[in-house]
């Protein structure tokens, strides 16, 4: 199986996580969803700035973005275990599902 696009993992990523694309424009400090999109579709990269941003809002790795978009990564920035980043990001994507839910119940949001 061939490793799905950045723009694909992308799209993915927002979908997982319940970030639209508004919301990812505007946390990269975008005026409009046109930049996301192109990303989405494998049309454009982000700016160094926008993938620093990206980064945090999906909280991963920056070389993540980087890498996944072609984006200048140092040579020596390689990943000790890259079997386990998936699996890390979607069990952080789920713990934040958990403590939602955990302060929906309680009445904080």
């Amino acid at each position: 199986m061939s490793e799905m696009s950045a723009g694909d993992w992308l799209r993915r990523e927002l979908t997982r996580r319940g970030i639209s694309v508004r919301d990812a424009t505007e946390a990269v400090g975008l005026k409009s969803t046109q930049a996301v999109y192109a990303w989405m579709s494998d049309k454009a990269a982000p700016t160094d700035e926008a993938a620093a941003k990206l980064a945090e809002l999906l909280d991963v790795p920056e070389v993540e973005i980087r890498r996944r978009f072609g984006l200048w990564v140092p040579e020596d920035d390689q990943p000790q275990r890259p079997e386990l980043r998936d699996e890390l990001i979607e069990l952080r994507a789920q713990l934040k599902a958990i403590l939602d839910r955990i302060d929906k119940i309680q009445g904080r949001q």
